[in-house]
């Protein structure tokens, strides 16, 4: 789990690489093996990798609901963040954006994306997409990228 995708982490090489970058919160788990509690989604890693309790872990925008409350999370947290980012990329609006920190969390946790601003020429197929990948219920949203 990268737990920190966002535009500013993401970049094209040679115009057609493309690249994630900043893996300072991320976290490793095999598929086989269940997945960790990761709870402390609301907490900074230190140089160590642990964490510390009472800290917001991320970029506010772009975290999903269960990492603002700071309840278990897993990879189903980084397709919320990757539907936030394509979302952004389509509009050239961030879909959860408050003038404040709280607001914005706010805002993940109570409304939708302001769907009406999507291109009329967004495919039919990718609208599905964002709508599976934002469902503020992990349970509902798509549960693998691949």
């Amino acid at each position: 789990m990268h737990r920190d995708l966002k535009p500013a982490n993401i970049k094209l090489k040679n115009g057609a690489t493309v690249k994630v970058l900043d893996f300072g919160l991320a976290r490793m788990f095999t598929s086989d093996a269940p997945a960790p509690d990761l709870s402390d989604a609301a907490t900074v890693a230190d140089a160590a990798l642990r964490t510390r309790e009472g800290v917001v872990m991320g970029t506010p925008p772009y975290m999903s609901p269960e990492q603002v409350r700071g309840t278990p999370a897993d990879s189903r947290t980084d397709i919320w963040a990757f539907g936030c980012v394509l979302f952004e990329m389509l509009t050239g609006h961030v879909a959860f954006l408050g003038a404040t920190h709280s607001d914005t969390i706010a805002r993940i946790l109570e409304r939708d994306p302001e769907w009406h601003v999507l291109p009329s020429s967004t495919p039919a197929g990718v609208r599905r997409l964002l709508r599976r990948c934002l469902h503020k219920d992990p349970r509902e949203r798509l549960q693998h990228m691949a």
